[in-house]
């Protein structure tokens, strides 16, 4: 295998410079942007092109997450306000454990969705 005397270099706006020198005095100059580099590697199979479904996937997930996160505050205010009602009946205790168990709930499905959550819920990642 005859591999080419090539210098690689890298230019002050971050392109990748390739010069090589013919033997005669010659030099012929490529620039290319790091993204054509890894196109021309997934080209040759040197590298898996991306998934598309994977990256609608993880849009999808990321957008779930946002909507969890959202919710989980708004459920956190509403537990707040519930309890701040004037009734303690045995009606307005289930509504609050109701309110409890759906929080519940929601973090489940934001750990899944990977959010992290700390001690207060308004204060997840």
């Amino acid at each position: 295998m005859r591999l080419p005397n090539l210098e690689i270099t890298k230019t002050e706006d971050g392109l990748v410079r390739l010069t090589q020198e013919d033997g005669q005095g010659n030099r012929d100059i490529v620039d290319l942007h790091p993204l054509q580099i890894r196109l021309i590697a997934e080209k040759l199979g040197l590298l898996p092109a991306p998934n598309n479904d994977e990256q609608v996937a993880q849009k999808q997930l990321a957008l779930i997450a946002s909507r969890i996160k959202t919710t989980l505050i708004h459920v956190d205010g509403l537990g707040e306000w519930w309890t701040s009602l004037p009734n303690d009946t045995g009606g307005a205790m289930e509504g609050l454990a109701r309110i409890s168990s759906i929080e519940d709930l929601l973090k489940i499905c934001g750990t899944d969705a990977g959010l992290v959550f700390e001690e207060a819920t308004n204060s997840t990642k």
